[in-house]
């Protein structure tokens, strides 16, 4: 069975286009006759590059989940639930989404091989996930953990990116104020200070060097910038320099508390779900340091796995590790102990989400503060630079 890509016309003479499956061409044409259709042109298309060519926003895999958990619990079959789903989905990706992963079970695939087919639109602990669902038959139950665990990890990130905006639009106002103050209010007021520009003091020499550096050779510095954005984004995907980077950045006094707590209710999080889901320790392990987006973390993880590899218990795996918080590995341990660790680990992601504002309220209190004042010292100093010699003009004129 092939997808085909199809162009008709009516009796009215009126085009349509459409996506259908079918055997060959001839089939395609019989079926398109028993609509009262003439085909007029038709291409084999191929339903994941569709799929890719639309894309699915972020925010509406959670809704998704929690639909698909419903007609899994309500019994409906999975098939002509997607089906259904897709004919009343308003937004495309979504719904060659849906259509694709309802044509790739009506092949005789099951729910986590469609979901291996597009690693882009399910990431690694959500295929994990349902791929345990459906091998202890809770896959209701793990739908809906996921749903809750994607709700709560679009929330955590837009937390973050909401206490960014403000030092943000700060720190690019204040960069503004000072190339304005450098480059044209400074070269206006110099014609004040004659010819003779040996004998301004050092402070004055120093600035209008600065500021005709900058006037003649600013783009360098651009160059510069975007040589390092470069370089940087070819460097990102690399392992050793995204666990070095995020490393320095986990030692850092403020920013590495706020890093450490969002990672780490990203991981009980996902480990939460994956341990419902019936998942084993090492890709627990594996899966959930992946989902807590940093490298030095997931580093962490993966030396735990191999110490449970070798007979260690969870909490004793995670110990040793500097990076994962100590009360995380008292609750894992306390989880163990009483046998109930997904619940654990779920109230330890809890936790740690509700850590996160507090977190970021104290390092952007920090951090707007030491912006206004430092910019003020910068500004203050180029102030004073430019009006020194002006004060001592003044001062002869007296």
């Amino acid at each position: 069975m092939s997808s085909w890509e199809w162009t008709a016309v009516d009796a009215r003479g009126r085009r349509e286009q459409g996506l259908t499956d079918a055997p060959d061409e001839q089939a395609l044409d019989r079926e398109l006759e028993r609509r009262g259709l003439v085909l007029v042109t038709v291409r084999r298309s191929d339903p994941l590059a569709r799929e890719r060519a639309e894309r699915v926003p972020a925010g509406e895999l959670a809704g998704l989940t929690a639909r698909m958990a419903t007609l899994v619990r309500a019994g409906v079959p999975l098939v002509e639930g997607l089906e259904g789903l897709a004919e009343r989905e308003e937004h495309r990706g979504v719904r060659a989404l849906l259509a694709g992963l309802a044509r790739d079970l009506r092949g005789g695939a099951s729910l986590s091989q469609a979901l291996e087919k597009r690693p882009a639109v399910f990431p690694t602990e959500y295929r994990a996930a349902v791929h345990a669902g459906e091998s202890s038959g809770a896959l209701a139950r793990v739908l809906d953990g996921l749903a809750a665990h994607l709700e709560s990890k679009a929330a955590l990130w837009h937390r973050a990116q909401q206490a960014l905006v403000q030092p943000l639009v700060l720190a690019a106002a204040l960069l503004g104020l000072v190339v304005l103050l450098v480059c044209f209010l400074l070269p206006r007021v110099s014609a004040l200070y004659g010819a003779n520009q040996a004998a301004l003091p050092v402070e004055t020499r120093t600035l209008l060097a600065l500021s005709g550096f900058l006037r003649e050779h600013g783009y360098l510095l651009v160059v510069f910038a975007l040589a390092f954005v470069a370089v940087a984004w070819r460097l990102r995907g690399e392992p050793r320099v995204r666990r070095f980077v995020h490393g320095r950045l986990f030692a850092l006094p403020r920013l590495g508390r706020v890093l450490r707590a969002i990672a780490t209710a990203r991981f009980a999080s996902t480990a939460s779900v994956l341990h419902g889901a019936g998942c084993d320790a090492l890709t627990l392990l594996t899966v959930s340091g992946e989902a807590s987006g940093n490298a030095a973390f997931l580093a962490a993880t993966e030396r735990a796995a191999e110490r449970v590899a070798r007979g260690a218990l969870f909490s004793e795996a995670l110990s040793p590790e500097p990076c994962v918080d100590r009360l995380l590995v008292q609750v894992v341990a306390v989880g163990e102990k009483s046998g109930a660790l997904a619940p654990t680990l779920a109230e330890a992601a809890r936790r740690y989400e509700a850590d996160v504002p507090r977190e970021l309220a104290r390092f952007f209190g920090f951090l707007e503060p030491a912006l206004l004042v430092t910019s003020g010292l910068v500004v203050a100093w180029i102030l004073l630079a430019a009006l020194l010699p002006i004060f001592d003009l003044y001062e002869h004129l007296a």
